[in-house]
């Protein structure tokens, strides 16, 4: 899972590329100006050798880091974040990966990451609307982009305790079953 959690890292800010291109050359109803495109291009371009590096981790080193987790999962948000300071409202697109991101790590590493990746994202959107003049001019979006970023893991979090209730009652339920079906066994065999 975190082998393609890297390779799709690597893939959306390939297409963020492609997106401020084409926003910068017309393409859509609200153009990015070349300087922002190139400076979001340059950003994104790092962040694929950033994802490289943590793909080539992941082959070379199986198993469990907490930092091949967290740092990816901050870089995430600070390139979203940065895209959305800098894109303005061209850039309203990606607060859908926002909320992508957050579901993805809450789904992928449990309810702890969940957490963590609510808290970078209510985060990411507060520096958004900081440091973006076009997102500061707009209080009621960001509201709205907050709440949706902060109830759709609530949600999440929630159907994973309840997934994860339904597992450990079935397992229990088998478990009966198997001790039953062992003891029955054991008491046909014997001579009456």
């Amino acid at each position: 899972m975190e082998q393609l959690q890297a390779k799709i890292r690597c893939w959306v800010a390939a297409l963020a590329i492609v997106y401020v291109s084409l926003r910068s050359a017309g393409l859509g109803p609200t153009p990015i100006s070349r300087e922002v495109a190139m400076l979001v291009s340059a950003y994104c371009f790092f962040y694929i050798g950033f994802g490289a590096f943590i793909l080539v981790h992941i082959q070379n080193h199986r198993g469990h880091y907490y930092w091949r987790r967290l740092l990816p999962m901050f870089g995430d948000y600070t390139s979203l974040a940065f895209i959305m300071i800098y894109g303005g409202q061209a850039s309203a697109a990606f607060f859908a990966l926002i909320v992508w991101v957050t579901q993805g790590n809450g789904m992928r590493y449990g309810s702890n990451y969940l957490l963590i990746a609510a808290l970078l994202s209510q985060l990411a959107l507060l520096a958004v609307y900081l440091l973006s003049p076009h997102w500061h001019a707009q209080p009621e979006i960001m509201i709205a982009f907050s709440l949706t970023a902060l109830l759709a893991p609530i949600y999440a979090w929630s159907v994973l305790r309840q997934t994860a209730q339904a597992r450990d009652a079935a397992v229990t339920a088998m478990q009966a079953k198997s001790r039953f079906l062992a003891q029955a066994s054991h008491d046909l065999r014997q001579p009456i």
